[in-house]
């Protein structure tokens, strides 16, 4: 029977995580399964749930570790050293089906003999060549030797696993084509409606709200993430924003979600630093826009921003590059799309200023669509499916 089942969800990554976190609460709130929580970190997403709905799932936390890098790459004394870790704590849990979050904690538990899911959300395989910088040989080398080792692994994987779990429809195809893989579905990294009953009880301090500009005649838009000041990888690129957004600054004000300082950066644009998950909505309904125009780049072809579907859950209108295709299969009715961010942003930015009370009147419209087409419940029997084959 499911309900005897117990489920270990293990990541490597830092929490707060909110897919991995979300993930606990499925298999122990949802199915009212013994689940066991295993990453570093602290579950704060999760605490907050359950102490402001008054819940009591049959959840633990375990205090996991990060990966050592050469580990990641299966060197065998830091590779065996991760596994010995896990081993210990597995076999104390005794878990019926391991929820492994990517690859590295995938290829452990399978090594380890454990039933696993594999949810492999960032397809490090090929995300590992969209890093890299033309310039600089010996890291175009490190990374293509990676990039076939993880390739390895995900073959030897998708034979290995009961399911997988992607976010995105490019990498169903993706490892149904190249891993000739049927047991493959697609699980977005949208909220749960109790997350987002949470985040609408959830204040945000004075010190932030009035940082934000509350006047009736600025287009309020909104980025979370630092790309347009502190630009990560070469497929998240917003820098050429800036210029654009100081050169309106008679209509624009510009919110940056996700650098660690909040601050004022120029005339008309903020740093609101780092905002806590479940506060972000309240933070981003002050809005009027949210972006996702990142300069068009090979890998948005698989890409699905989480951002994407906060944006839209708070009511905003995007911007979004066109590249960005899984983003715009699910909210492209309540978008604006560009095909080139550089010499289309200004001309748009405009538009949408002169419509912001238009915008605002559509805001309800979007929130009602995002509660029932972007929310994770609706994907619950996928993991109903997984734990009835076991």
């Amino acid at each position: 029977m499911v309900k005897d089942l117990r489920v270990a969800i293990i990541s490597d990554s830092s929490l707060p995580d909110a897919r991995v976190e979300r993930t606990a609460l499925i298999y122990s709130h949802v199915f009212n399964l013994e689940s066991y929580l295993i990453a570093p970190g602290k579950p704060s997403i999760i605490e907050t749930i359950v102490k402001r709905l008054g819940l009591n799932p049959p959840l633990h936390f375990v205090e996991g570790f990060r990966f050592h890098k050469l580990a990641r790459v299966g060197i065998a004394k830091y590779y065996n050293r991760v596994m010995d870790g896990f081993k210990k704590m597995l076999r104390e849990i005794d878990p019926d089906l391991v929820h492994a979050h990517n690859i590295f904690v995938a290829k452990i538990v399978s090594d380890l003999g454990y039933d696993f899911v594999l949810d492999d959300h960032e397809l490090y395989s090929l995300k590992i060549m969209g890093r890299i910088k033309k310039t600089k040989l010996l890291g175009y080398l490190k990374s293509k030797a990676k990039s076939f080792i993880w390739r390895r692994w995900e073959k030897e994987l998708s034979e290995r696993a009961k399911y997988i779990l992607v976010v995105s429809n490019w990498m169903k195809n993706y490892y149904e084509d190249v891993y000739d893989t049927e047991k493959v579905s697609v699980v977005p990294s949208f909220p749960m409606l109790i997350e987002l009953e949470v985040a609408d009880r959830m204040s945000i301090d004075n010190s932030l709200i009035n940082m934000i500009n509350s006047e009736d005649n600025r287009l309020r838009i909104t980025y979370v993430g630092s790309d347009p000041i502190r630009k990560k990888f070469p497929y998240t690129d917003l820098e050429y924003m800036v210029p654009i957004v100081k050169k309106l600054i008679d209509k624009i004000d510009f919110y940056i979600i996700g650098i660690r300082e909040a601050k004022q950066i120029d005339s008309n644009i903020w740093s609101l630093g780092y905002v806590e998950h479940l506060k972000l909505l309240n933070v981003l309904r002050r809005m009027n826009v949210g972006v996702c125009a990142w300069l068009p780049h090979p890998l948005h072809v698989y890409i699905n921003p989480n951002k994407a579907y906060l944006y839209a859950h708070a009511g905003l209108i995007q911007v979004i590059t066109s590249t960005l295709k899984e983003v715009i299969r699910y909210i492209g009715d309540f978008s604006v799309i560009i095909n080139d961010p550089i010499n289309e942003l200004e001309k748009v930015l405009i538009d949408l200023y002169h419509r912001v009370n238009e915008l605002e009147s559509l805001r309800s419209d979007i929130i009602d669509f995002a509660r029932r087409k972007l929310v994770l419940d609706n994907y619950f029997s996928i993991f109903n499916k997984i734990l009835k084959e076991l």
